[in-house]
């Protein structure tokens, strides 16, 4: 007999949906800081 827990799955696609989100804050604010350092250069 195969016994599904649902709780778990959840909990694991809360993880990968806040990992994700994690992953595309980290490079949104890195593009941004070396965009502005960039355009600090270049003044």
């Amino acid at each position: 007999m195969l016994i599904i827990d649902i709780g778990c799955k959840k909990r694991k696609d809360l993880q990968l949906t806040l990992f994700t989100v994690l992953l595309l804050a980290i490079m949104a604010a890195g593009t941004i800081w070396i965009m502005a350092n960039l355009q600090t250069r270049m003044m």
